[in-house]
């Protein structure tokens, strides 16, 4: 049980490091990524990509964070950025649904090349 605690607290530590890279701007897009390594690899992308991000996180969608990004997103001035991106994760239906009918789209992908396209082409 030790063991497993210690490899949480590593895996906080190095989230919170790859978090504490990004550029987070006030009005961004919500990413998710499937490990730490994708997500560090796409918000260097999207950095380099001139695409804001206002939070990020691994593992799926879910109904929580679709409350938050709503939350998040009711502040904006520019509705084109109210997305949520997901790199190589599933969506839980209850967050698809909640997504939905908030007017949240959610773009997935596992190419980061994809993902970008569909964010520009919604902008």
């Amino acid at each position: 049980e030790e063991e497993i605690e210690d490899a949480k607290r590593t895996v906080q530590s190095e989230l919170k490091s790859i978090l504490n890279k990004v550029n987070k701007k006030s009005e961004g897009v919500c990413v998710h990524a499937s490990t730490l390594g994708s997500l560090e690899a796409l918000l260097s992308f999207f950095n380099s990509s001139n695409v804001p991000v206002s939070t990020a996180n691994i593992g799926p969608i879910g109904k929580k964070d679709v409350i938050k990004a709503n939350s998040l997103f009711s502040k904006y001035k520019e509705p084109h950025k109210r997305v949520i991106l997901g790199f190589d994760v599933k969506v839980t239906p209850d967050a698809l649904s909640l997504a939905e009918s908030s007017d949240i789209p959610i773009f997935l992908g596992d190419i980061i090349y994809h993902l970008l396209d569909k964010f520009r082409k919604h902008v």
